[in-house]
């Protein structure tokens, strides 16, 4: 039997070189998914920010603009929903957006990173002018008793509160630990 290194056999090599070819395509089959994943997200960021855009949104956030605060949100709301007025319809837009982005948060499909950085400071202004209204909706108030109403915007609301909260723990350690 011919050797190679140290007395192992050709058998013994080329599984070595068999099992190295096979780790080499696990990591390149790794990198791969890590890219395809990448790609996901952008494309999925980029189709949220056309959304965000989109004129029906910003005809939903002009009207929103228009009233006063939480309190005059919610009697508009329910003033169009006790009247079926289909400008109903048109309020619930803002809240199904941030419903739809709180489901992607909760599935992992966006980091929230992402939407901190370019939706998370407007995400927690419009859920502290729709609380009050959500509160009202879940509770069966004002019409149908709805206790999972907006979830979703609610959980993404909590997450982003925590991360700034931490950010700023981080930044406080940071700037009282200089000598």
């Amino acid at each position: 039997m011919i050797g190679l290194i140290d007395g192992a056999s050709w058998a013994e090599g080329l599984t070595g070189i068999g099992t190295m070819l096979i780790a080499v395509g696990l990591i390149f089959a790794a990198y791969q998914v890590r890219e395809a994943r990448r790609s996901r997200h952008a494309d999925l960021a980029v189709e949220i920010s056309r959304m965000w855009e989109d004129k029906r949104l910003v005809e939903c956030r002009k009207k929103i603009s228009k009233l006063s605060g939480s309190d005059e949100i919610h009697d508009r709301y329910l003033a169009k929903y006790k009247a079926k007025d289909a400008e109903v319809y048109v309020l619930q837009r803002e809240l199904y957006f941030f419903e739809d982005l709180g489901t992607l948060i909760k599935m992992k499909s966006i980091s929230l990173r992402w939407i901190d950085e370019t939706l998370g400071g407007v995400t927690i202004e419009r859920w502290n002018l729709w609380e009050p209204t959500v509160a009202r909706i879940r509770r069966g108030i004002d019409g149908p008793e709805w206790p999972r109403a907006y979830e979703n915007f609610e959980f993404l609301v909590r997450k982003l509160q925590k991360r700034r909260s931490g950010r700023r723990f981080l930044h406080w350690r940071i700037t009282t630990n200089r000598s």
